[in-house]
C-alpha cells in the first residue's frame, strides 16, 4: 500500500502546481537579496495578495509584507492566481501550496522572531537568510518533507480507515494515528538527503544563468526520486 504510494512520486514530479510552487520559493528568496527593489521584485512575481502601487518615478511603494504572515498569504495568493490562469489546479498542487506556506511560516518566523509586528525589513531579512546556500537547503528539506508526507497521507487516507479495528492492521484509532505520525517522521528524515544537493544546486544556478521554471522542474523530479529512494531505504515501504 505504502510502496505503491511512494511509486506515485514519479507521476507527481510532472505536476505544474508543485513545480511552480518550488520555482516561486527560489524566486522570493532571491528577491530578498535585492536591497532596493525587494517590493518591486515581489510584485513582478505576483506575490502581492491585493492591490499594491509602486511609482518608478518616485521609487517608493507600500510595503507588500509587514509580517511573515502577510508574506505567506501573498505567496499563497500568487500560486492560486497561477493555477487559475493555467488551469492546472490539482490535489498535489494544493498539497505543495500548503507545504510551502508552512515551511515559509516556520522558518521565516524563526528568523523574523514573531509572525506579527515585525515590519517589512524583518520580513526581507528573514527571506534573505533563506537565500543563502545553507538557508535554502533548510527550506528545501522542510518543503519536500511536508510535500512527501502530505502526498502519502492523501493517497493512503482513503484506504487506511478500512484497516482499523480488532484483528486488522491497526487495533484502534490511536495506532492508526501513530502510524501517520511515524510516516511524517520518516518523510522528514528522508528529505534530509536533499540538504547538501539542494543548497549547491541553488547557489550554482543562481550564479550561472539564474533559476528558470524548466530548471525547477528538473530539480523537483530529482528531489522526489531521492526522497522516494530514501523512504524505501528507511523501511517506510514495509507497511502495507
Amino acid at each position: 500500500m505504502l510502496t505503491a504510494a511512494i511509486a506515485g512520486f514519479e507521476r507527481a514530479a510532472n505536476d505544474e502546481g508543485l513545480i511552480h510552487t518550488f520555482y516561486l520559493l527560489t524566486q522570493v528568496t532571491q528577491a530578498a537579496r535585492d536591497e532596493d527593489r525587494f517590493n518591486e521584485r515581489l510584485a513582478e512575481l505576483g506575490v502581492t495578495g491585493s492591490a499594491w502601487e509602486f511609482s518608478p518615478s518616485q521609487g517608493d511603494g507600500t510595503a507588500i509584507a509587514n509580517t511573515i504572515y502577510d508574506l505567506v498569504g501573498n505567496f499563497t495568493y500568487a500560486i492560486d492566481d497561477h493555477l487559475a490562469m493555467t488551469r492546472t489546479r490539482s490535489d498535489l498542487s494544493e498539497i505543495a501550496q500548503r507545504a510551502a506556506a508552512q515551511s515559509l511560516t516556520v522558518l521565516g518566523q524563526e528568523y523574523a522572531n514573531t509572525l506579527f509586528g515585525t515590519g517589512p525589513d524583518a520580513v526581507q531579512d528573514a527571506l534573505r537568510r533563506l537565500s543563502t546556500q545553507s538557508g535554502f537547503a533548510r527550506l528545501t528539506q522542510d518543503f519536500f518533507g511536508r510535500v512527501a508526507s502530505g502526498f502519502l497521507i492523501y493517497h493512503l487516507s482513503k484506504e487506511l480507515s478500512n484497516h482499523v479495528g480488532p484483528g486488522r492492521r491497526f487495533a484502534d484509532v490511536s495506532e492508526h494515528n501513530a502510524f501517520l505520525s511515524a510516516m511524517e517522521a520518516h518523510c522528514r528524515t528522508a528529505s534530509s538527503v536533499l540538504k547538501e544537493f539542494s543548497g549547491t544546486w541553488y547557489s550554482k544556478h543562481n550564479f550561472q544563468d539564474g533559476i528558470t521554471p524548466r530548471k525547477s522542474a528538473g530539480f523537483v523530479r530529482h528531489a522526489l526520486e531521492k526522497v522516494g529512494d530514501a523512504l524505501t531505504h528507511l523501511g517506510g515501504a514495509d507497511a502495507s
